[in-house]
């Protein structure tokens, strides 16, 4: 028990040493590097979950809005609304080829309304809207971060950024894939996202990305 009480202390202040060691690059600066990094302000906290919600509120009302104006018909719009169909030679057919279509006979008038909503994607807007704020407010918080290796720092951003990738990718392609969306409904839904995420981002630290470029010139000036 004597030996494993004092291998404790032994064993915490290895770990605090070798934390210190692999993420920051300045000695003077260790504690406030070691308690930024995994520690988040609450401030920073309150911004971005106020810059997500005004995100997401943007993002629906403008994926809303352009489902509403261009009324594009989603791939699978034939069999959300029930359109009456039959089998030939193990192929679904709905109604009669080169007949155009009359949308009186969808059976499932609830669903016709979506069945219309197809340009932009609203998945894949929010899945590009939230990656977006989590790309950004990583970039944030390691900035905030002092004596931070650049090492860490680059080997951060890149793997939360291909994480930040990846998920809309496989958002939208599951979309396309359902027959849900084209490939254009979903580029359009990333594009809605992550424009709002930017608007957003600006309109929250605007002021504060101005001061850390005047301050950043001032340095290079002296």
């Amino acid at each position: 028990m004597k030996n494993a009480a004092l291998a404790r202390p032994v064993l915490c202040r290895t770990v605090r040493h070798s934390a210190r060691h692999l993420l920051c690059s300045r000695k003077e600066n260790e504690l406030d590097c070691l308690i930024s990094f995994f520690v988040i302000p609450h401030a920073q906290i309150y911004n971005f979950l106020v810059m997500y919600a005004i995100s997401i509120i943007m993002t629906e009302a403008i994926c809303g809005g352009l489902k509403n104006v261009t009324g594009r018909p989603r791939p699978c719009f034939f069999e959300l609304c029930g359109y009456p169909s039959s089998v030939e030679n193990g192929t679904r057919i709905f109604g009669t080829i080169g007949v155009v279509a009359d949308i009186s006979k969808c059976t499932n008038k609830e669903k016709l309304n979506d069945a219309f909503k197809s340009y932009p994607s609203g998945h894949s807007a929010h899945s590009a809207c939230a990656a977006a704020i989590a790309y950004l407010l990583i970039l944030r918080l390691l900035s905030n971060i002092p004596g931070l290796k650049k090492s860490v720092k680059r080997g951060v951003i890149v793997f939360v950024g291909l994480i930040c990738v990846c998920l809309p990718l496989y958002v939208g392609s599951s979309r396309i894939w359902d027959y849900k969306h084209r490939g254009d409904d979903v580029l359009a839904g990333y594009a809605v996202g992550v424009l709002s995420t930017l608007v957003t981002y600006y309109m929250i630290y605007g002021a504060s990305l101005k001061e850390d470029k005047k301050k950043k010139e001032e340095d290079r000036s002296v």
